[in-house]
């Protein structure tokens, strides 16, 4: 009798310990804004061209699943109030287009790219 006893107060003090440390946790956690921590922009529209200085990626060089299908054939050349929408490796495109929804991540081997 005695041992079910201390593995039941064993248990309520394991859960006491666990609640606290929980609700600790909850208290120092912050909401951040999203634009606190990230850089978000929309895209970037121009006429493209056959010959450009950087990549103009668009919507159609995406399968049904997100995945690059079709390497840029299209290319722009941008001004220099422009040059914040070249892209950065590691940057990720949250694509649509119709129903389509995806995100993509851009990398430096597919070359400079707005």
């Amino acid at each position: 009798m005695n041992k079910i006893i201390i593995f039941f107060l064993a248990i309520c003090i394991f859960f006491r310990i666990f609640a606290q440390g929980f609700e600790y946790n909850y208290k120092i956690m912050t909401k951040i804004p999203l634009k606190d921590i990230s850089d978000i922009r929309f895209g970037f529209y121009s006429k493209s061209a056959s010959k450009g200085k950087y990549n103009y990626i668009q919507a159609n060089y995406f399968d049904n699943n997100g995945f690059l299908i079709n390497p840029s054939d299209s290319f722009i050349n941008i001004g220099d109030k422009d040059l914040s929408h070249i892209l950065q490796d590691g940057d990720v495109l949250f694509i649509s287009k119709g129903f389509r929804y995806f995100a993509w991540c851009y990398h430096n081997d597919f070359g400079p790219a707005v």
